[in-house]
């Protein structure tokens, strides 16, 4: 599984996921990716 590959604990993860629209891997970018950018300071179509 990608979180265990990244050193990332799923029970902690996949929740958070659920929690704000990420329920399959298809969703995760399209519903998830604005709140995981204020949690790293960054969005999508930023520049790095």
């Amino acid at each position: 599984m990608f979180l265990n590959q990244q050193g990332l604990a799923p029970e902690l993860v996949v929740p958070w996921l659920n929690e704000h629209g990420g329920y399959c891997v298809c969703e995760v970018p399209g519903n998830v990716h604005d709140e995981v950018g204020d949690l790293i300071g960054w969005h999508l179509g930023e520049e790095y």
